[in-house]
């Protein structure tokens, strides 16, 4: 069972024009995929045909169908010898988070009994997760930018600036 509440399923979903082709049991199955109890954090996991049909109280032949459909499509990916399925483009949504949700996903990688999956999803794995340390990277920079901006905003106590706001001053040395 997966430790996972809850998966991100992006609403651009319901204008793909690849999961509007299915029809609209194999929607469903879709759909079950990336959200099942059996998915983990990279999007391949094991899931026997038993399980499934079972899961979704379905006719066995059309889940085979559907999945067949999927496959055709490039939805998903299955190794029929091992049982495990990958839901492709898995990391454009469901990429790592922080180093700890990375580190688990590929303990969940290392793990994954396919062979031919196991190498499939890791440098896509490692692209996601490039991507995130990018972006942590960026914002580390961002803050650090604007805490010197800031700093060099305001006057330090030993400036002369407070000199240029007196009375005499600004009134061009007129008295």
């Amino acid at each position: 069972m997966s430790a996972r509440d809850f998966n991100k399923v992006a609403p651009a979903l319901w204008g793909s024009a690849r999961f509007l082709a299915l029809e609209v049991d194999a929607r469903l199955q879709f759909i079950y995929y990336a959200t099942n109890p059996h998915v983990n954090s990279a999007g391949v996991y094991r899931l026997t045909d038993g399980y499934a049909v079972d899961d979704l109280k379905c006719d066995r032949s059309r889940y085979i169908e559907n999945r067949a459909a999927m496959l055709a499509a490039g939805m998903i990916d299955y190794d029929e010898q091992h049982s495990f399925l990958m839901v492709e483009r898995w990391f454009k949504h469901n990429r790592p988070m922080n180093d700890s949700h990375a580190l688990g996903t590929l303990r969940f990688i290392e793990a994954i009994e396919s062979e031919r999956l196991r190498e499939k999803v890791m440098p896509l794995f490692l692209e996601a997760d490039a991507a995130r340390l990018a972006r942590e990277a960026k914002k580390k920079a961002d803050r650090e930018a604007r805490k010197i901006a800031e700093r060099l905003e305001q006057p330090s106590p030993r400036s002369n600036s407070g000199i240029l706001s007196t009375r005499l001053m600004s009134m061009g040395g007129r008295g």
